[in-house]
């Protein structure tokens, strides 16, 4: 939600020995302004919780079943 790319200031941290400490509080504070809108959203966008399972399953489904299938050797 940000006009500028996170991943090269991450990259960048790393690359540069950031402070673990300082870097992982960048990180909470950039994120923390997406995650209050989030919730939010949450909040005021009701969605039906048959919709949410509906959903999760269609999502969830396919990575259980290669599992199974790579587990089951076939």
């Amino acid at each position: 939600m940000t006009p500028l790319p996170l991943f090269p200031f991450k990259a960048m941290a790393f690359a540069e020995h950031y402070p673990r400490d300082r870097y992982v509080l960048a990180i909470a504070v950039g994120r923390f302004p997406r995650y209050v809108l989030l919730a939010w959203l949450g909040v005021v966008v009701r969605v039906p919780t048959w919709m949410l399972v509906v959903l999760f399953a269609l999502m969830v489904l396919p990575t259980v079943r290669l599992a199974w299938r790579r587990r089951s050797g076939k």
